[in-house]
């Protein structure tokens, strides 16, 4: 069951819109029930990995969180972390970056990635 929930959310975390247990089922490569894709949703729930919108409907958190930040990416942080931040920038140019904004926006984009868990 691990190693189909670790692969279950691999395919749904990046999906962007909802999706239904029958979809998920549809796409699967090998032969899956119902049943077996509806207790690995309810424990990815249980893990805080997926969020149940009823009505049959489920969505990842990552795409939930993603979904929050894509409007606003406007994160507050300490002044100190700011220089840092700027300090790193410079010493860095093979980094390649244009704008500070666009370095942070990409760090916190790459946690994301990184940490799907938030933790």
């Amino acid at each position: 069951m691990e190693e189909f929930k670790r692969q279950l959310l691999e395919f749904i975390e990046d999906r962007d819109e909802p999706f239904t247990v029958k979809f998920l089922v549809e796409r699967c490569l090998q032969p899956v029930g119902e049943s077996l894709v509806q207790n690995a949703l309810a424990e990815l729930e249980g893990e805080g990995l997926v969020i149940w919108l009823g009505g049959g409907e489920w969505i990842s958190t990552k795409a939930v969180l993603k979904r929050a930040l894509k409007p606003s990416m406007e994160v507050i942080m300490p002044k100190s972390l700011i220089a840092q931040i700027i300090s790193t920038a410079i010493k860095r140019p093979d980094l390649e970056y244009t704008s500070i904004t666009e370095f942070i926006k990409d760090a916190v984009k790459n946690f994301i990635n990184k940490h799907g868990k938030w933790s």
